[in-house]
């Protein structure tokens, strides 16, 4: 098969149906992940009105079959606006909470570090943040060490945690 045989008279490039439906089924599948969003990061996606009330209309829906044709509807809707900028949004949300998630593995990382008497942690925390108070942390580290050589529940071990965190909120 030639590419001539893909673009039609006027020059336009020809879809397949495979395709086609392809591309409804992913706005499709766009939508379902738009209702995940928290309420908060939603209002801030430039959603137009009328694929937004059938958003929150999805969300009022408890039948399984209503709910199919509801996001086959929201598919449809979806196909007459341009997707993009709210594909593009949705997409720099879910990067900015991996990345998230990866600072709370650092922190917990470091966390872990510090609790295993790691001089080298222990010394690139004081690096990386000079505002810390170092005979606190060194309170908590200990504490830390104390609740886990005393099988104690993990309260000072989830304050040091919390004190890293507030630290590194502090440096951004």
């Amino acid at each position: 098969m030639t590419d001539n045989e893909n673009i039609d008279d006027d020059g336009l490039e020809l879809k397949s149906k495979t395709q086609i439906k392809r591309e409804v089924e992913a706005l499709q599948h766009l939508g379902k992940l738009l209702l995940e969003v928290p309420d908060a990061v939603y209002k801030s996606f430039p959603i137009p009105a009328e694929l937004d009330s059938a958003l929150q209309e999805t969300r009022r829906i408890k039948s399984n079959q209503a709910l199919k044709r509801q996001y086959q509807y929201i598919g449809k809707v979806m196909r007459r606006i341009d997707a993009e900028p709210i594909q593009q949004a949705y997409d720099d949300y879910k990067n900015g909470r991996k990345k998230l998630a990866r600072e709370f593995q650092r922190l917990e990382e470091v966390r872990d570090q510090l609790i295993t008497g790691d001089q080298d942690a222990l010394n690139q925390v004081i690096a990386e943040f000079p505002a810390v108070d170092i005979q606190q942390l060194r309170q908590l580290i200990r504490a830390a060490q104390q609740e886990k050589k005393l099988n104690k529940p993990p309260k000072n071990y989830r304050k040091l945690f919390q004190v890293l965190k507030s630290l590194k909120e502090e440096s951004i």
